[in-house]
């Protein structure tokens, strides 16, 4: 998996505004070893 994102500001601004979480600290969930794709 890559582990590098990019991402827009703007959208990044949205996001945080409708679910209170920023893409920067969304990211982690990609690393969490017990986590569960659906």
């Amino acid at each position: 998996m890559d582990e590098s994102f990019e991402w827009d500001e703007d959208k990044n601004r949205l996001n945080q505004q409708k679910h209170d979480v920023s893409f920067e600290l969304a990211q982690y969930a990609f690393f969490d070893p017990n986590r569960v794709i659906v």
